[in-house]
């Protein structure tokens, strides 16, 4: 039996996930983790790494515990591939650009650009009303 790596992975990210978003709520009232597990789902088609990446693409901003996740703990958990384009998804302020800006960091690869534009579209189709 061949073990897959890429699906403990998943299950690492969305327990980390899990833990970061503990308690936040979106705008509408919702668990915070709908959203980030809607990004991954949107995303999951075009392979685990661009489901890991959603599924954390809010950790960094959204969480000050630097004991709970940081880019050390990231590249120790998931490599510094995956923990470089986290961070390419990540604002450093919340009012630095637009939501439907694309990371500068994250324009020119895939994982993170794609991952921006999953975030947006889930983001902005959940808060039309």
């Amino acid at each position: 039996m061949v073990h897959d790596q890429s699906a403990d992975l998943r299950t690492e990210a969305l327990e980390l996930a899990q833990k970061v978003h503990s308690g936040q709520v979106d705008k509408l009232g919702n668990p915070y983790i709908e959203h980030v597990c809607a990004v991954a789902s949107s995303v999951a088609h075009l392979g685990p790494e661009f489901e890991i990446v959603g599924l954390l693409h809010d950790s960094l901003e959204d969480c000050a515990d630097r004991n709970l996740v940081s880019m050390d703990i990231l590249i120790g958990l998931f490599g510094p591939d995956i923990a470089d384009a986290v961070t390419a998804m990540s604002r450093r302020s919340r009012w630095d650009r637009p939501m439907t800006a694309v990371s500068p960091k994250a324009a020119g690869r895939p994982v993170p650009r794609i991952g921006r534009t999953a975030q947006v579209w889930t983001t902005n189709g959940r808060y039309r009303l």
